[in-house]
């Protein structure tokens, strides 16, 4: 599975509750060379978040642009060290709460 560097900020929410992430252009960036439509990738941003999607691209400009495509927000998994260490140090929560 090809792993990409992506920032998640510039995310698209989709009517059908998809999220659209762009990638950039291949012409301009070789990690997106060999990319086919509909492969799995994973989504990286090194020590913050990461994903798993699919690729489409679109002809823009005489460009190959190419996008991830995730099923929703929350496919978006913090991994930040901070956050996960707060994660597993916090008390568990009975059921009777």
């Amino acid at each position: 599975m090809h792993e990409l560097f992506t920032d998640f900020m510039r995310l698209e929410r989709r009517p059908d509750g998809t999220v659209r992430i762009p990638l950039g252009s291949q012409e301009l960036s070789p990690d997106l060379a060999g990319l086919s439509d509909g492969e799995r990738v994973r989504l990286v941003y090194p020590h913050e978040l990461e994903a798993e999607a699919t690729v489409a691209h679109e002809r823009r400009d005489g460009n190959t642009v190419w996008y991830a495509i995730i099923s929703s927000m929350a496919a978006i998994r913090d991994i930040h060290p901070e956050t996960l260490s707060e994660r597993d140090q916090a008390p568990a929560r009975s059921h009777h709460e």
